[in-house]
């Protein structure tokens, strides 16, 4: 078996966080880095080649974050460096049990990362699964994200699985309807989508939803299909409401075991002022006939009948007939 490929593209970035004395800790995050991350230590048995599509700068802290992912055996091979940028910066307060971030990520190197056409289409070709998310989409310069969108829809119609998580920031857009069309757009060209229901339609910075309030239509045969489903299940319960009033009725006029009687003139020491006197019973699916000869219960005979085969045959009401 040949040994896959999974890239994430997006943007890491340096993450400060309050560790104590006032004193700062310094790591590296980002949703795309996150993922690439958990991806690899899932698959480190399977022995799948994960690796990152970002862009770095030259400065001390992108070096940091090549180690970083070298370290932690993620791929560096389609991180490429720009000089004149530097990777973003986060941090991250904490009011009691809340977290709050701020940003600098002007100059992110990160949003230069599909600014080359060819060596991205070359990249992503190479893999068998891409993933990228909303964020990686807001960082991007309208023409760069069109060119970024183009080549993944390239890689979708090449057989390649590509993964959108949606992840919608707000903050990173200049305006709802923006935010929405790069969403939609995602979408399209996804194999897989990871929507996140509160970020796709909560309200957030705004009065409007992020991805619209479009009513929802419903196809033709989702009708068709809840219409046959009603149906059956109505029939379902009806046959089991009339089996159940059929059974009612059988016990009120035959009892259990069930049992009928009759009389008849049959020609056994009997007569029309004294006939004879039958009475069938269903015990147990065993049918059994009783005869009084004349009405004479010292000369009864007993006439052993067939037994009834199936699920509910003891229930089975056994009248006579005579010829």
């Amino acid at each position: 078996m040949s040994r896959k490929t999974f890239i994430s593209v997006g943007e890491c970035m340096a993450e400060l966080q309050l560790a104590h004395d006032g004193l700062y800790s310094l790591g590296f995050g980002g949703d795309t880095l996150n993922t690439a991350w958990y991806v690899k230590a899932l698959t480190r048995s399977l022995d799948v080649n994960v690796e990152y599509l970002t862009a770095v700068g030259s400065d001390q802290l992108s070096q940091n974050l090549m180690t970083f992912l070298k370290d932690h055996e993620i791929g560096t091979r389609f991180v490429k460096e720009i000089a004149a940028r530097n990777v973003g910066l986060y941090l991250i307060s904490l009011t009691g049990t809340e977290r709050s971030f701020t940003y600098w990520r002007s100059a992110s190197a990160a949003k230069m990362l599909a600014n080359d056409e060819g060596g991205l289409r070359t990249a992503l070709s190479q893999a068998d699964a891409i993933y990228f998310s909303g964020v990686t989409l807001a960082i991007l310069e309208p023409r760069h994200r069109r060119t970024f969108l183009g080549v993944l829809h390239e890689m979708k119609s090449l057989g390649i699985t590509v993964v959108f998580d949606s992840n919608a920031r707000r903050r990173l857009w200049p305006s709802d309807q923006a935010m929405k069309a790069a969403m939609l757009a995602g979408y399209k060209v996804a194999t897989l989508a990871m929507p996140t229901f509160d970020d796709d339609i909560g309200e957030r910075h705004s009065d409007q939803l992020l991805v619209g309030r479009s009513k929802p239509r419903i196809h033709w045969t989702v009708v068709v299909g809840l219409a046959l489903i009603t149906m059956l299940l109505g029939w379902v319960l009806f046959t089991m409401l009339a089996n159940w009033w059929q059974v009612t009725q059988d016990d009120w006029h035959y009892g259990r075991p069930r049992t009928s009687q009759v009389d008849m003139v049959v020609g056994h020491n009997d007569s029309p002022t004294n006939p004879s006197h039958f009475v069938a019973l269903n015990l147990h699916s065993h049918i059994e006939v009783f005869e009084f000869p004349g009405g004479d219960p010292s000369k009864a005979k007993v006439y052993v009948g067939p037994t009834l085969i199936g699920p509910g045959q003891d229930l089975a009401v056994v009248t006579l007939s005579f010829k």
